[in-house]
This record gives structure tokens, sequence and C-alpha cells, in this order.
């Protein structure tokens, strides 16, 4: 008799478990559906690859039993309108959800995602708050107005460019690497505590203030299109690439990083620039719209490169020395020296309301050519020896310090 009940309970046991197991998981919306059954969206392994559909049987339903053990699912522009039955893929680390119609959607049972992408939906919210695992986070191109990512502290990358977020605490994501905020209506963006961020992408917000002296380990930042006055990379390094164009910058130094190879400072209000980092550039037309730039340090090895693209882009009257002394002051001059003749012969007159204490003139290498004391308002300089080319004047005066150029004929 113990046996026969035995057995009826093994019998019952397994009825309920193939029944479960057999269970048909309700996705209403069609085109979700039609993705998991005739689409290879499905990777089974974790290795990135997916080569399979989700309905193993072929019976146009999807079983409890055929999503066991799926890691990866891609439904890459399907028209889906809804996620309804992604609660059951609980083995889920990666979903590539990208280019559909989401405006919702429930991924709170999906506690062992590691990487979400749901970029170019209709999304009006999101919310991650369960998914303590994500270590990549791509929402850009949303409807989202806030994003809160306080308890995903494993972020390793976040990109939620082209919303409407006003505002963003990142401050607890200290394992950020790569973060894109660009084309939001942010009016700040700390990253004082993400000192593992290398790649800053914060283009188009209504930045005026953007810190980074905490960011030791960057080595990719745009910023461009926002409101900065001024920027310190002083403390950046590791920078390789930097791009600063359509703000409000009056000066640009990158002498202390030493391994910047690109520099797009376009379109700001520059008068003085400093690139004398050890290295050349790969070119130096980061420099246009900035018609009042009037110096730039550069290399030695790099000053006519840098000299003959200004001329190309019609930036004549700006300086360029490997000699940065020459900049000081040289956007706040008091005393106004007149310089004669001109084009220059073989003696240069400078005629100057308020004592000229030191004369220098440096060739188009920035090489001293010429250097005197006159001690007067009047000074003579005899060129004779100089030849034929351009020449910078350093007039140094009781009243500050005047940068000139003039050609010697």
């Amino acid at each position: 008799m113990n046996k026969q009940k035995t057995l009826i309970v093994l019998i019952i046991i397994s009825f309920i478990y193939g029944v479960g197991w057999s269970q048909i998981i309700d996705i209403p919306d069609v085109n979700f559906k039609n993705a998991l059954l005739n689409t290879n969206c499905a990777d089974f392994n974790g290795d990135g690859n997916f080569t399979s559909q989700v309905d193993l049987n072929n019976d146009d339903e999807i079983q409890l039993s055929e999503i066991l053990g799926i890691q990866g699912l891609s439904v890459v522009n399907q028209n889906i309108t809804s996620l309804e039955g992604i609660e059951n893929f609980v083995d889920l680390t990666y979903l590539n959800v990208q280019f559909n119609d989401l405006q919702t959607m429930d991924i709170s049972a999906l506690t062992n995602l590691r990487s979400l992408l749901c970029d170019s939906n209709e999304l009006i919210e999101l919310n991650v708050s369960s998914n303590v695992n994500l270590e990549q986070l791509y929402c850009t191109e949303n409807l989202l107005t806030a994003l809160d990512v306080t308890l995903n502290t494993n972020l390793i990358n976040l990109e939620f460019f082209l919303n409407q977020l006003s505002d963003i605490d990142i401050s607890l994501n200290t394992n950020l690497e790569t973060l894109n905020s660009s084309v939001n209506p942010l009016s700040t963006l700390d990253v004082s505590n993400n000192i593992q961020l290398k790649s800053l992408t914060t283009s188009h917000t209504n930045f005026s203030v953007l810190d980074l002296s905490n960011n030791v380990l960057l080595e990719f930042l745009s910023a461009d299109h926002n409101n900065l006055t001024a920027i310190d990379l002083s403390e950046n390094l590791n920078l390789i690439v930097i791009s600063l164009s359509n703000n409000l910058l009056s000066e640009i130094d990158v002498s202390n990083n030493p391994n910047v190879f690109e520099l797009n400072v376009q379109n700001n209000d520059l008068i003085y620039a400093n690139i004398k980092n050890g290295i050349p550039f790969t070119d130096y037309s980061g420099f246009f719209g900035n018609p009042n730039l009037e110096f730039i340090c550069a290399n030695d090895f790099e000053v006519s490169a840098v000299q003959a693209e200004l001329d190309a882009l019609g930036y004549t009257e700006t300086i360029v020395s490997d000699d940065c002394s020459l900049s000081i002051n040289d956007y706040a001059i008091v005393s106004k020296t007149k310089v004669f003749p001109i084009p220059l012969k073989d003696e240069l007159n400078l005629q100057s309301e308020h004592q000229i204490n030191h004369l220098t003139i440096f060739n188009s290498n920035g090489q001293i050519v010429f250097e005197e004391e006159p001690l007067d308002f009047h000074a003579i300089a005899r060129t004779n020896q100089l030849s034929s080319g351009f020449y910078i004047i350093k007039i140094e005066t009781s009243k500050g310090i005047e940068i000139k150029n003039i050609i010697k004929q």
C-alpha cells in the first residue's frame, strides 16, 4: 500500500513538474513573439553570438523550458511596443531591444542583467533599480526626463545622450569608465567621484563649468557646444583627444598633457593657446573660428606648420612661437607703441607713450635675433643684419607687454 502511495505521489509530482515546465509563456505583443519564434535572437552560452530562435520545438509557442539558460536576447528593429513576457527570461545577462517602439518596459525580474541596450525607442521612463548587476547601460535617443542609477554601482559604461534629462546623480557610480550625456538640458554634471572615467562625451548641454580635476585617468574628452568660459586640464595627464568647439573659451592650455595629439577648439573666443606638450598634433585646423586669436605657443618643431595652417585660415596676424613667455599679458596690453617703417628695412624705430624697458626680436622659429634695454620712450634697433622674412617683436614697457609681428624686406 505504501509503495502504491509513493508511486502515485511521484506520478503527481512528475505531472505537475511536466505541466509547469511545458507552460506556455504569454507574449501579447505580436512583433515580440514573432521575433522570438522566427529570428536568431537567442544566445544560449553567453558567447555573444545569436544563433538560435527561442521556439526550439517549432510549435509556434514559447515554453518555459525553451528559455532555460538563455543568457542573451537581441530583438532589434522589430516594431515591438511591449516586452510583456520578458520577466520569464530570468537567466538573461544581456538584452538588446534597440530601434523599437517601446514607451515603458518592466525588467525588474531580470536581476542577472549586466548589459542593457534600449537605444532609439520612445521610452518615457526606465526603472533599473532592481538591476544591480548592470555594467553596461545604453538608453540613448529616447524621451527620458529622469534616470536613477544610484543603485547601479557596478556600471562601467553609461550612455543616455539625446534624452530630456535636466539632472542626474552619478556620484555612486565610481566604476564608470565611459559616460555620454550629450544633448540633454543638463545645467551641471558632477564627475568628481568618477575617478575611473576614461571617456567623457557631454556636448550640447548648458554647462558653464566642468571640473575634471579628479578624473586623472581621462583619455577622451568631448564637450562641444556648451557655455564653458574656462577649463583646467592640468591634472588630466592621460588625455589623448580633446574637443571643445563652440564654447566661450578665451584660452586653452594643453602643455601639461603630454599625450594629446588632437585638439578641436573651433568657434570659441580664443586669444591665447599653449600646445607645447612635446608631440605634434595630427593637424591644426582645430583653431578655425577664433578670429581674435593672438598667440599660440607651440613646440619648436611645429611652429612653421602651425603658422602655415593659420595663414591658410586667414589668421595672418596670429603669432606662433615656441617661447611661451611671449604670451604674458599679450591680450591685456595697456601701452600702444608705434613701430616703423613697415615693412622693416635696415632700421627699426619704436615710439611709445611709456618707457620701453626691454626689446626682443624673434625670428619665425622663435629664436632671439636681437635684444636690448632702451630704457627710453624711443628706441632704434639696427636690423640690417636680418634676412628677409617674418619677425616677432616683444616690447616690454613700464605699463605692460606688447607683441607685434613685422616683415623684413
